[in-house]
């Protein structure tokens, strides 16, 4: 076992070492210095390890946040593309005049014509403005008023039919009044 009392020796002077006493002193306390030094090299190896261990948790977090940051980035520019799309979809303003021709230009491709037209009370909101024009039609039978009505019905443009009356006269003619409104969202 290992004597303390042979440490505490009035031979060994601090001031005026020599070093062949301190290799003495080591060969003579060789399994002392063995466990000292192996003590202090596992703690050395346990700071470096726990120093490592905290700075790659940190590393790991700050790369986590990154992500979630460009994961919101990506989010963001898709909404954003999204928003892009809509607003170059949205169709461009109708005035009375193109309103008309639109209007007339369906009409002759469903074998119907106007008689007469007359513009509206047009209305602004805070999302969308509309411009109303009421027509005077006339049809040589129920089939073509029919094929008329649809193709406003699935124009590309967003048209809205406020009103419809008609009457067929004596030679079956087909002589109706619309109310056609044509909207507009503001972009």
């Amino acid at each position: 076992m290992l004597n303390l009392d042979k440490l505490k020796s009035p031979s060994l002077d601090i001031n005026n070492l020599d070093f062949s006493q301190i290799g003495k002193l080591v060969i003579q306390y060789q399994s002392v210095v063995k466990i000292i030094l192996l003590a202090a090299s596992l703690l050395l190896t346990a700071g470096m390890y726990n120093s490592y261990r905290l700075q790659e948790q940190a590393l790991h977090t700050k790369i986590a946040q990154e992500q979630d940051k460009i994961q919101a980035i990506k989010s963001q520019q898709k909404v954003l593309d999204k928003l892009n799309h809509f607003k170059s979809s949205i169709q461009k303003e109708l005035n009375v005049f193109d309103l008309v021709t639109l209007i007339s230009n369906d009409a002759k491709l469903s074998s119907t014509s106007i008689a007469s037209y007359s513009p509206g009370q047009n209305a602004d909101k805070d999302l969308y403005s509309t411009v109303n024009v009421h027509f005077d039609v006339v049809s040589d039978n129920f089939k073509d008023m029919m094929v008329f009505l649809r193709k406003i019905e699935r124009s590309e443009f967003p048209f809205i039919i406020n009103s419809w009356s008609g009457n067929e006269s004596s030679d079956g003619k087909i002589s109706f009044s619309l109310d056609i409104s044509a909207v507009h969202i503001h972009s």
